[in-house]
This record gives C-alpha cells, sequence and structure tokens, in this order.
C-alpha cells in the first residue's frame, strides 16, 4: 500500500506546492537575524558612514555593509527591525538590498494571527541641513524574488513625516505581489514636511499568518512575505524622470564558488582538488546610463588572497583591465579564465585555510556616479567538511505523514582525499514557531550506495553506519556566539564515535523517527539536486522526479579528519591510555594493542572492515588479536571505553 507522505521544501516565507502526496513549504525563523541581535559587535559591523552620489540628499543601497545584518549605521537609519540579504532578491540592482519580513528583531515569525498586522518597520535618522526644494524619494521594491513573496492581502506602505505635529501618513502604498524584476518608485516630498531644514521617512510592510492556513504540523508554520528594497534616494530634480537617470554600473549578484561541485570542501583536501577547480571566475553586472548613445568600456579584475599567510595567489586583469565595450543599459554576466594555484602544501600544520575572492569592474569617472558599488568579495573558509551550501537555508526540507516514520533522505557526496576518514556529520535544522521541532527524533545514516537492488526487500540500501537507534538525536539550533573562523554558525554537529573509511561516492542523511516534519535547511546557491535522494515506499526515489522542489542543496556537511569526539565526560575521564598503537602495524598474523598506561576492562576493541562490519570484538588485553584469518587489505580497529563512550580509532594494514 502506498504510504501517506508528505515531502516538504521549506521557504524562508510560507510557498507551497504539491505533487502526489509531498509538498514544499517556507521557514519560520531567521537564524542569522536572532544571531545577530544577540551578538551586538554584528549592528556596528561596516561602515559607520554610507558614501553618497554627488547630489544626492540621502542614499543607500545596501552595498558598503561589510558582515552587518541590520541597516543600522550611524548617518542613515534608526531602527533594526529590517535585515540586509544578499541572496533572497532577485536581480538586484545592486550588491545587497534590505529585506522586510514577517521576521521580529530577535528572528522569530510575528503571529501567529488571523488578520494582517505590521511586522517590520525601516525608520531614516532625521535628514537635517537640507537646503534644496523640489525633491524626489525613490526607491526600487520587489516581492519575493528568489524566495517567498508577499500575499495580495499583504501591504507594504511608505510614511512621511509631519515636522509641524510630528504625526506620520501615508505617502504610498502596494499590495501584496510576486516578481523576479524590480520596480522603481518615485515620490514628490512636498516643500512644507521640510521643517526646520529636515525630513524623515520609514517603510513599514504589513503580513498575515494564520495557523488555519498552514497545512501539516506546528513544526511546518510558517510565512514570511519578503519585501527587499534597493537604491533609496533622496534629491532635488527638475522632475520624476531625472530620478530615473541614475548612471551607475553596479554588481548585483554574490561570486560563484572557486570549486565546480561545492561552496566549500576540507582544507586538507585542498591539495587533491586541483582538477576540481572551476577555473574561471563570472561578475554579474548592470549598467544604467539612460543619457548615454554610445557604448562604454567596462574593465573587469579578479583578485584570489590567502587572509592567514598575506599572499596573493592569482590576480587577472589588475593592470589595465579585462576590457569589454557593452550597451550603456545592459544587465550582464561576464566570466573569465582564473586559475588558482594553492599552496597548501607549504603549511602542512595550518588547521583552516581563509581566503577572499575579489572582483570589480570599472567605467569611466565621469559617467559613474556611484562607484562604491562596482566590487564584490566572497569571503571562503575551509575547515573539516564538505559543503554545497552557502549557509543561509532559504527553504527547509522533510518528510511527514502517517507513514513517514523510518523514512529517510539522503545526499551524494564525493570524497576528494579517498584517505581521509568521515568522522561526523554538521546539519542545519529551521527552527520552528515555539520550537515545535525540537523533540523530534532522528538517526544519522551513512551508505555506500542507495541502489534498490539490494535484494532484500525492506532494505533501505548498502548501510556504511548508522547512529545508535537506542538513543535517537533531535534538533539542536545553535544561536551562540561561534568564532566563524574556526566553528559553524547554527550548525548541530554529530561527531561518529568512530572514523570511516568511504570510498570515493558515498550518501550521508537521516532516517527520521517522526511522522512530523524536521525542517532541515534548503539552500538555493548550487544546484545539486540530482544529488538528493529520500526513500519511500521501500525504494529510493531521485528529488528530480520532484518538480515541486526546486534546484538547491540540503544543508548536510560531512567532516572529515581532525577526529575530535565530542563528549560530555569531564577532563578527569579522559585519560592519557587512548592513544595507543597496533604493532605490528602492518600485521600478517596477529596484533597487539599497546598503550603508555596499560588498558583493560572496562575498554573494548573492535575491528571493522572498510565497508564498516563488525569483525572482532573483546575486552582489551595483553593477549594478541588473532587475524589470520582476515583477508589482506586495510582494516579499522577502535577502543572503547563502555561507560564514558570516548572511542579513538587506528587504521590497521593486514599483510599475507
Amino acid at each position: 500500500m502506498k504510504k501517506t507522505l508528505t515531502i516538504f521544501l521549506l521557504l524562508i516565507t510560507s510557498w507551497a506546492a504539491h505533487i502526489s502526496g509531498q509538498e514544499v513549504r517556507g521557514l519560520n525563523i531567521n537564524p542569522n537575524v536572532r544571531f545577530a541581535s544577540l551578538a551586538p559587535m554584528l549592528k556596528n559591523a561596516g561602515t559607520d558612514t554610507i558614501p553618497r552620489p554627488p547630489g544626492t540628499i540621502f542614499f543607500d543601497d545596501f552595498t558598503n555593509y561589510g558582515d552587518q545584518i541590520f541597516p543600522n549605521t550611524k548617518n542613515n537609519w534608526l531602527d533594526n527591525h529590517a535585515t540586509i540579504t544578499l541572496t533572497y532578491a532577485d536581480s538586484a540592482i545592486s550588491f545587497g538590498v534590505v529585506t522586510l519580513d514577517c521576521f521580529d528583531s530577535m528572528g522569530d515569525v510575528h503571529g501567529p494571527v488571523n488578520r494582517t498586522n505590521p511586522s517590520d518597520t525601516l525608520t531614516s535618522r532625521y535628514i537635517t541641513s537640507i537646503t534644496e526644494s523640489s525633491l524626489y524619494l525613490s526607491f526600487f521594491i520587489q516581492g519575493g524574488g528568489k524566495v517567498d513573496p508577499p500575499e495580495p492581502q499583504d501591504e507594504l506602505i511608505l510614511e512621511f513625516k509631519d515636522t509641524k505635529d510630528s504625526t506620520w501618513f501615508v505617502a504610498w502604498r502596494t499590495p501584496g505581489f510576486d516578481s523576479t524584476q524590480f520596480k522603481q518608485i518615485i515620490i514628490p516630498v512636498h516643500d512644507s514636511l521640510v521643517a526646520d531644514s529636515s525630513f524623515q521617512f520609514r517603510f513599514i510592510n504589513y503580513t498575515s499568518l494564520s495557523a488555519n492556513q498552514v497545512q501539516g504540523k506546528d513544526g511546518a508554520l510558517s510565512n514570511a512575505d519578503n519585501w527587499h528594497i534597493d537604491y533609496i534616494q533622496l534629491k532635488s530634480a527638475a522632475d520624476s524622470i531625472e530620478m530615473t537617470l541614475l548612471n551607475d554600473a553596479a554588481i548585483f549578484e554574490p561570486l560563484n564558488p572557486v570549486f565546480e561541485f561545492y561552496n566549500l570542501i576540507p582544507y586538507q583536501h585542498i591539495q587533491y582538488a586541483s582538477s576540481y577547480l572551476l577555473g574561471r571566475n563570472t561578475i554579474s553586472y548592470r549598467t544604467i546610463f539612460p543619457e548615454q548613445t554610445e557604448n562604454i568600456s567596462v574593465q573587469r579584475a579578479h583578485i584570489y588572497q590567502d587572509v592567514i599567510n598575506n599572499t596573493t595567489l592569482e590576480a587577472q586583469g589588475i593592470s589595465g583591465g579585462i576590457q569589454s565595450t557593452v550597451s550603456p543599459n545592459a544587465v550582464l554576466s561576464e566570466t573569465d579564465i582564473f586559475r588558482i594555484q594553492y599552496q597548501t602544501k607549504d603549511y602542512p600544520d595550518q588547521e583552516y585555510g581563509e581566503y577572499d575572492l575579489s572582483a570589480y569592474i570599472q567605467v569611466p569617472t565621469e559617467i559613474n556616479q556611484y562607484p562604491y558599488n562596482d566590487t564584490v568579495i566572497r569571503k571562503e573558509i575551509y575547515q573539516d567538511y564538505y559543503a554545497y551550501d552557502d549557509g543561509i537555508a532559504e527553504f527547509g526540507f522533510g518528510i511527514a505523514g502517517a507513514d513517514a516514520f523510518q523514512t529517510a533522505f539522503a545526499t551524494q557526496f564525493e570524497n576528494y582525499s579517498i584517505s581521509d576518514t568521515l568522522t561526523g556529520v554538521y546539519i542545519y535544522f529551521n527552527q520552528a514557531a515555539d520550537e515545535n521541532n525540537a523533540d523530534l527524533e532522528f538517526q544519522v545514516a551513512v551508505w555506500n550506495n542507495i541502489s534498490n537492488s539490494t535484494g532484500q526487500s525492506d532494505s533501505i540500501g548498502d548501510t556504511l553506519f548508522t547512529t545508535d537507534e537506542f538513543q535517537l538525536y533531535t534538533p539542536e539550533f545553535n544561536n551562540g556566539f561561534n568564532n566563524p573562523r574556526t566553528s559553524t554558525n547554527g550548525f548541530m554537529r554529530i561527531d561518529f564515535e568512530r572514523e570511516l573509511i568511504v570510498p570515493e561516492l558515498f550518501y550521508i542523511g537521516i532516517i527520521q523517527y517522526t511522522t512530523e516534519f524536521l525542517n532541515v535547511g534548503y539552500d538555493l546557491s548550487l544546484n545539486t539536486k540530482p544529488k538528493l535522494w529520500f526513500y519511500t515506499d521501500n525504494a529510493w526515489n531521485q528529488a528530480t522526479n520532484l518538480s515541486s522542489i526546486p534546484e538547491g542543496a540540503l544543508m548536510i556537511r560531512p567532516i572529515f579528519g581532525n577526529y575530535n569526539f565530542s563528549t560530555n565526560i569531564s577532563p578527569e575521564a579522559i585519560i592519557s591510555a587512548l592513544d595507543f598503537q597496533l604493532y605490528p602495524n602492518p600485521a600478517t598474523h596477529h596484533f597487539k594493542i599497546q598503550t603508555d598506561n596499560y588498558l583493560t576492562t572496562p575498554y573494548k576493541y573492535a575491528v571493522y572492515d572498510l565497508s564498516g562490519r563488525l569483525l572482532l570484538t573483546d575486552a582489551v588485553s595483553q593477549a594478541a588479536v588473532d587475524i589470520s584469518h582476515l583477508s589482506e587489505g586495510i582494516y579499522m580497529v577502535s577502543i572503547t571505553h563502555q561507560s564514558t563512550k570516548q572511542v579513538i580509532t587506528k587504521k590497521l594494514l593486514k599483510t599475507n
């Protein structure tokens, strides 16, 4: 009998689509906002002063913000409800927009309520010392973009402040809509509103979220209703037509990863991955010169820097630039050859790498009014994991339904260093409203393959490893002050009890012990949908068969090397005897376990083959372990404290 299942993909907004019992939906918390609200240092990151184009009284295109989350600069904005986003808008005017949604300043969703209510507010500071007349306020808006749009009953309004009596009134409004293009809005500012040479304005969005409109359990409750605003400027102009003359060339998209199939790979694997480098860099930019009649010259440049070791690994176009002639009003993506040579072998003791990939464009200075949005930087921090995702969840993934218990989903990975060992996994869980998914149980599993031809009707695949089904995990939501150079914000880390040698292609994922929606992060930056599989009705199904799931990647990151079994054991319980040796190694007939402090029970040893199959196990003693019956090859030997579960694993080579 076919199972009653729903496969969910959640957006950072309430977005749903259906296929034959499957569904895609949106998120209901913004962890980046919550983390920033708890970390005051992020509120003041970036520049204190936003540069303005000549002739403008107020300007912000949300480009020059560094790592800042909130548009909270000293000279532009008062509040921190709206957020700076880099990947939610589609084809922004320039890189970075401000997004108003239904998340509050702590990243929690507004509601649920059964009516439309005000959500985010973006309020300008008093704009003072205004001497000009005939003022216009111009901005660009987009509903939804790459994420969830506002509903038709939702609304975005612009209010001006009447400084005579300190009241606000609506100067412009629009109902919710969905768009992949930005629309320019131009509003005249009456001279009477500029009292005492000052003026103030604000944006407010109205959102609707009703539990009655959400299918499924509370763990899927969401509706984010995203509005994106870009390129806000106040200036004196002869008419509204003059406000359309931006005279700007701006980069509007993030740079691609330097590796072809991953956003990030383990630092120690870089030396094996040179053949997987993309070898090119693409700059997406627009030219906005309405009065120009001739094509214009654009120079492009690229640079890749090792931040830790202060070296430049590659630079293209720095002297003279890579030049092309383009239309004065165009949207372009231009790709240049850009080959990087890593030097990781020169730093054998380095634990992680930090690199900056920069790109910029340059047009004739006499026509370009705002050069600050002509540069974009991609920061890459390589640690101990593979990542398809960029760390930002636009959606959430899960399986729900009456028969979802012990279903599974997995992502295929390619291991560039097959001599290294898999030691754990990072998983990103989107936090549901009121943490309604916090008690849902699951296992982590690793598969050599997920073929449906195992010969067993109840087989879930060629399983290499599963975590303990008697000690199931539940989602964790990490919003603490982690150092981004040495850890991963927001991801739950699960360390395996032993190291695994995995083949070049392997699968890692979740077996769920719930019928409800787990809400695992899903990112849109790279398309790895053909690598995503889910197990229902005793068969593996490829995500490419589901048109309702957009192109993207499950936010699961396999961890390699630097084995560090995380535990709550006290330091006194971690004894030096766990640093053991195997001898002889290679071994033909037997081997012994040698430690500085002789190990006896309650320690046990275990011998596994490369498929993860347990071959031998017993209490640790001085006696030799007989392996004469084993085939020639590589084996894994681990010792485990039976009370604390502290584990360490070594490789053993068996010869004939």
